[in-house]
C-alpha cells in the first residue's frame, strides 16, 4: 500500500504488509486530498482511491 499527496505528488506513507480486517492507521498524514494505492504481492490486484483527511 502506498499513499501519495496529491497537491505534490510525493509519498506520504507506505505499507508493506496489510492483513484483511485490520485497521490502517493515517494520522500521521496532514490535511489534503491522498491517492491510495493497493497492489498484491503478485501485482496482479491493483486498486485505486482518492482520500480527503479532514
Amino acid at each position: 500500500m502506498e499513499v501519495f499527496d496529491i497537491a505534490t505528488g510525493t509519498k506520504a506513507a507506505s505499507k508493506k504488509t496489510i492483513t484483511p480486517g485490520i485497521p490502517i492507521y493515517l494520522g500521521q498524514l496532514s490535511a489534503g486530498n491522498y491517492v491510495i494505492n493497493v497492489t498484491s504481492n503478485d501485482g496482479k490486484i491493483n486498486y485505486q482511491f482518492k482520500m480527503i483527511k479532514l
